[in-house]
C-alpha cells in the first residue's frame, strides 16, 4: 500500500481496493472517493453489524474476500477517472 499512499501525496489519481480493512482507515487520504470496497457487506457477515459499531482497526478474517470485488467496479473508477 505504500506506493498508493505515496502517489496520492503527490496528486496521481489511485483507484483503492479493499476487502479486509475499512478503507475510511487505511485508503489513500486524496483518494477517498476513487475506493473499491466489499468491506462494509463483508464485516456484516462476519460481525453480524456496521463497521462504525466495531473498533476502528478491526480487520476481516474471511478467506478470498478480494475476489468479491468485480472487474466492472474497478472499471467504473477508471472511467470516472479518464483512465480508460
Amino acid at each position: 500500500s505504500g506506493p498508493a499512499h505515496i502517489a496520492t501525496t503527490q496528486g496521481t489519481p489511485v483507484i483503492g481496493l479493499y476487502a479486509y480493512h475499512n478503507p475510511l482507515r487505511t485508503a489513500p487520504y486524496h483518494n477517498l472517493d476513487n475506493v473499491v470496497s466489499v468491506y462494509e457487506e463483508n464485516v456484516q457477515k462476519e460481525q453480524g453489524k456496521p463497521s462504525n459499531e466495531l473498533p476502528w482497526a478491526t480487520k476481516l478474517k474471511g478467506k478470498n474476500l478480494m475476489a468479491e470485488i468485480q472487474v466492472e467496479q474497478v472499471v467504473a473508477q477508471m472511467r470516472a477517472l479518464n483512465l480508460f
